[in-house]
């Protein structure tokens, strides 16, 4: 049962966000203004008016004493979250600002915008720090680690990407299968994040190496945001369309992990004679890492057997580097018995799904979807003229938006698209057990 019906915007609430102390909510809305609720009382308490465009996002600062706000308008509005006055407007997207966020520490902004980019902004004097670069479509979502050293950004090009916020490089890079992306969020330790979007699934993808360590589907619909609980366990997903959430253990393992203390690249790597350590030097210093714990050990004497091994004694481990980072690999990963499970449902192919999931993605207009999975069926099965008359269809669909919008759709294919509008039109009818499930 409801405690209150917060009455006020005269539009839709695009975004909702609690002071760190609880006694407030403040809102976002497509009526141009941002609104703050006495979360005891539901009175409303302020009104805060400025944008000129509906306001995509608004966020409390760590300490609570300012807001921000994000607007269709191409502006960032910092607020004393007092006394309700306007702080400072930051001007330098060349776009729609759909996302910002306060670091941990409060000492900076992060803004992603539909002019592809993701900047960073000094607080106190509102000067833009620096852009990031890379993406090649609108940037919807950007969320910091809890550390506040990483950033990751997804959005309309299907990539999800995570950068490094004191250098502006990018770490890694991780593909959302199809279609945009809509919510991003770090796990409490930072090691994994998760993304979710129109591709009807939520992504757990391990941070630094950019490798998916498992994939959720919550259903049919796309997938507005994420997010984990405070320990790292659960991960929760809103469903859009049915109005629903989920909820999933999320996990920590992977068969690869990555060693990140280097400052420089990793020259040389081994393996100690009983496999219970790793020795890796770079140009500039050597470590010793515990395989079990995959920390270094500073007290460590520096003793690397004479003959280089990159697998351990055991055959467990396979260890090698990747430029700043030394990966471990664990050989027996595949052969545990919730992986090789979850590989067995990952390879079977359901045709009566797919089925069911592009003739419902066409009906809502879902285009993206609709060309993914058809591409799919064709792919899997080139015999029937209905997959190729729908995939094309829906393919012409998506192509017509992207060109009102003047956007590159090559940009945005997946592989299994591209390969699938190649394949010539079957002659075969569709299974019939397809009609009638």
């Amino acid at each position: 049962v409801a405690k209150f019906r917060l009455d006020g915007h005269t539009a839709p609430v695009a975004e909702l966000s609690f002071s760190p102390n609880g006694t407030r909510l403040a809102s976002a809305s497509d009526d141009n203004t941002v609104r703050l609720w006495n979360t005891e009382t539901g009175e409303e308490v302020a009104v805060l008016k400025g944008h000129t465009s509906w306001v995509t996002g608004v966020a409390y600062s760590p300490d609570g004493y300012r807001l921000v706000s994000s607007s269709r308008d191409g502006t960032i509005k910092l607020w004393d979250a007092q006394a309700h006055e306007e702080t400072a407007t930051l001007t330098g997207h060349r776009g729609v600002v759909y996302c910002v966020v306060f670091s941990p520490d409060g000492s900076c902004l992060a803004s992603a915008s539909s002019d592809n980019t993701v900047k960073l902004w000094d607080v106190e004097t509102g000067n833009e720090i620096r852009t990031f670069t890379g993406h090649t479509g609108l940037v919807r979502k950007v969320a910091f680690d809890r550390a506040g050293k990483r950033l990751v950004s997804g959005g309309y090009d299907t990539k999800i990407r995570v950068w490094d916020v004191a250098s502006g490089k990018q770490i890694a890079t991780a593909h959302a299968s199809s279609g945009a992306v809509f919510g991003v969020a770090f796990s409490p330790d930072g090691k994994r994040f998760a993304a979710s979007g129109t591709d009807h699934s939520v992504h757990l993808i391990e941070t630094l190496s950019g490798q998916e360590i498992m994939t959720f589907f919550p259903g049919k619909d796309g997938v507005e945001s994420v997010a984990f609980s405070p320990d790292g366990t659960r991960l929760a997903a809103a469903v859009a369309g049915i109005g629903n959430i989920r909820i999933w253990d999320a996990p920590h393992k992977h068969e690869t992990a990555i060693l990140s203390e280097h400052t420089d690249t990793v020259t040389s790597v081994t393996f100690s004679l009983d496999g219970s350590r790793i020795y890796s030097e770079s140009e500039n210093e050597k470590l010793v890492w515990n395989v079990a714990t995959r920390e270094t050990l500073p007290d460590a004497t520096w003793d690397p057997p004479d003959v280089i091994t990159h697998t351990c004694p055991n055959g467990r481990w396979f260890v090698t580097t990747e430029s700043n980072n030394v990966v471990l690999v664990d050989l027996e990963y595949k052969n545990a018995p919730d992986e090789k499970a979850r590989r067995k449902t990952r390879a079977s192919f359901d045709p009566f799904w797919h089925q069911e999931q592009a003739t419902d993605a066409t009906a809502a207009k879902n285009w993206y979807a609709a060309t993914f999975h058809f591409a799919l069926l064709m792919k899997n099965d080139p015999g029937p003229a209905a997959f190729y008359d729908g995939l094309h269809f829906s393919f012409q669909k998506l192509a017509s938006q992207f060109e009102l919008e003047e956007r590159d759709i090559e940009l945005h294919l997946s592989n299994v698209v591209k390969e699938s509008l190649k394949l010539p039109r079957g002659n075969e009818p569709p299974n019939p057990a397809l009609k009638n499930r």
